[in-house]
């Protein structure tokens, strides 16, 4: 060899030495090598800073000894002669947290990301180490806020729940006396004061009711009491007494119902018209002149679920667009002042959405300032009896599978809590020949999607355990190292600008409005798995 080319050999490893010198003093990380004794042979600044033993006393002595508690001394006793053969051990390769010593014998919180390398045919180690001490405070400090939260949430709930109950026992008493006084005879004057108490009881045991409900939600109870029933012979029985509330008011009321008994369907009749109900109260609070336009009608059929719809129509004074997205909002009042004009908690719509999302339906809303509002809820319900005109009426749309069978292989990850949206959307997909696996919260999801290949996602907003955001949130960092981006379809069950802002902001593609409608399903499908 040459010597100019020794000489450049000198001068390259002699830079390196410096880079690597100098990498080392300016981490802000103590990195930590050990050798195949389990001695120390490197320290660098940062580990002096955070141990508090100097570079030259730290060097040499045992490791394990020197910051290790116990436990994870006799740890690494056990593992060590595997590590010296294999360079293998629990921890290499990892990144973990645990307790460490420094030179009072004071206990630190540090992250420990552990390493192998060989120096001739010998295994050593290299631990980059950091000091997590100020986060593991602020995590402390966010879990006693967030207790604190909770606690005050839990007392919250509470005192709503027991002042509920004990609203609503003086006011059945006094809604059961003003009953008997109906009965006895009274003037003109006495009657009308009466239906103004009977009004003003219903109305704030109704409030009652709905503050109970909502209190029950927050606390994360949702239960659906399922019976059958007659669809348009339930709601038209429910809605007969708000024709009368219209005519008062000098309304024009219409009701278009061609469903009376001609569908026997098993849901929660409860909430469903309690929906309903709201709907209407709404739209009679803010209509002064005009009419009021209801209309009740089953939308669709597959196999045995129908998606059933229920739109209510107004003149009234309209919501301006700004307002639109906080419409469903918990407790949100478009005016909050004390001289507004129009009576209310705002509890009403919150209960709409909530109750329309149990049962895995949508609610939507379109409205103009001036003209007037339309609200439409649609749920999916299973169909008990059918009349055979309605049967045959929907037998003559187009199937799904008159638009073609997808290509085998294609395969959807979907996330769904709601057990009936689940059932429905995997005998879709199995009509479209379509593998799918379907769970029911968003661990489960990542879990899938970590272990699989899939062409599509389709993922519920609102679920417990982890939602539909953070989901995808997981899901696009999961994807930073992958050469490739599944599409992932958004399934909700009421849309806006906002929320759609908010789903493309988190990763999302597409969107997906509850209840799931067959074409709707198909075209999403063909279009993000071309």
């Amino acid at each position: 060899m040459r010597s100019y080319e020794f000489n450049d050999q000198v001068k390259i490893q002699r830079y390196r030495d410096h880079l690597l010198t100098n990498i080392m003093k300016s981490a802000h990380d103590a990195v930590v090598l050990m050798d195949e004794h389990g001695k120390i042979i490197e320290w660098n600044p940062a580990a002096e800073r955070i141990f508090g033993y100097a570079r030259q006393a730290a060097i040499g002595y045992d490791l394990h000894e020197l910051l290790c508690q116990k436990d994870e001394r006799n740890k690494f006793d056990e593992a060590f002669p595997a590590f010296l053969k294999t360079g293998k051990g629990p921890a290499i390769g990892k990144i973990i947290e645990m307790m460490a010593k420094d030179h009072h014998g004071r206990l630190i919180p540090i992250e420990l990301s552990l390493s192998a390398f060989r120096i001739g045919d010998k295994w050593h180690s290299m631990g980059i180490v950091r000091d997590i001490t100020e986060r593991k405070a602020a995590e402390e400090t966010l879990r006693i806020a967030k207790d604190e939260a909770e606690q005050a949430s839990d007392a919250r709930a509470s005192f709503v729940a027991n002042m509920s109950h004990e609203l609503r026992t003086p006011l059945h008493g006094m809604i059961g006396m003003q009953s008997l006084l109906e009965r006895t005879e009274l003037d003109e004057e006495q009657k009308e004061c009466l239906q103004y108490m009977k009004e003003a009881s219903e109305k704030l045991l109704h409030l009652v009711n709905d503050l109970l409900d909502m209190n029950k939600l927050d606390k994360g109870v949702k239960q659906l009491n399922e019976e059958q029933f007659y669809y348009g012979e339930e709601l038209f029985n429910a809605m007969e007494s708000f024709g009368k509330m219209a005519s008062i008011k000098g309304l024009s009321w219409q009701f278009e119902n061609e469903l009376g008994r001609k569908v026997k369907v098993r849901g929660d009749r409860e909430k469903l018209v309690r929906t309903a109900c709201h709907l209407i109260t709404n739209a009679l609070k803010f209509t002064g002149i005009g009419e009021i336009s209801l209309k009740a009608e089953l939308k669709s059929i597959y196999e045995d679920i129908g998606i059933f719809s229920f739109t209510v129509s107004d003149t009234g004074i309209g919501i301006e667009e700004k307002d639109q997205p906080y419409l469903f909002d918990q407790f949100y009042q478009k005016d909050s002042s004390t001289t507004r004009l129009y009576e209310g908690a705002g509890v009403g719509l919150q209960l709409v959405k909530r109750f329309v999302e149990m049962m895995g339906g949508n609610v939507q809303v379109t409205s103009q300032v001036g003209v007037g509002s339309s609200f439409t809820l649609e749920v999916p319900l299973k169909i008990i009896e059918i009349d055979q005109e309605l049967t045959e009426k929907f037998q003559t749309s187009p199937k799904p599978n008159e638009r073609g069978i997808f290509q085998k292989g294609i395969k959807i990850l979907m996330a769904e809590d709601d057990q009936a949206t689940r059932v429905l959307m995997r005998k879709i997909l199995k009509t479209f020949g379509i593998e799918a696996d379907i769970v029911d919260n968003g661990l489960d999801a990542i879990q899938c999607y970590t272990s699989r290949k899939y062409d599509l996602v389709i993922m519920d907003i609102q679920m417990p355990i982890m939602d539909g955001f953070e989901t995808v949130k997981m899901i696009r960092e999961y994807e930073k190292d992958l050469k490739s981006r599944t599409p992932v379809v958004a399934l909700t069950a009421y849309v806006n600008e906002h929320d759609k802002a908010m789903c493309l902001n988190y990763g999302m593609d597409d969107i997906l409005t509850k209840p799931v409608d067959l074409e709707q399903i198909y075209e999403m499908i063909r279009k993000w798995t071309k």
